[in-house]
């Protein structure tokens, strides 16, 4: 039996919808996300569960990419920057982008239904 590794993040709404309608692909954290299997998402807001999604592949960058990065991460680059200040304004000096793959359900993961 294969141990999965699971991270819980919190996420706008917004950005959560534009993965499940695979417009964001990547998922962009200034937290290593390496040895993640799978990435569990809660509303930022309610913290109400709202998906789950393997992950493909991990890539580290460190900000001279950020412009790559940025194009992954699916938003603008008002918003990268407000998400992801530059290491001048307090920022990390890395970010990780994570691969996802397809959805599953906790259900499938676990077996049960009743998660929230």
């Amino acid at each position: 039996m294969k141990i999965a590794t699971m991270a819980i993040m919190k996420i706008r709404h917004e950005f959560f919808d534009m993965i499940v309608s695979g417009v964001k692909k990547y998922e962009v954290r200034d937290m290593s996300l390496e040895g993640v299997d799978i990435i569990v998402y809660r509303d930022s807001v309610t913290d109400s569960y709202l998906g789950s999604f393997y992950v493909e592949k991990v890539i580290k960058f460190n900000r001279s990419e950020d412009e790559l990065v940025c194009k992954l991460s699916s938003v603008d680059s008002y918003t990268f920057l407000e998400l992801f200040p530059i290491p001048e304004n307090g920022g990390p000096i890395n970010l990780w982008a994570a691969k996802l793959s397809t959805q599953v359900s906790l259900k499938e993961l676990f077996g049960s239904s009743n998660f929230s």
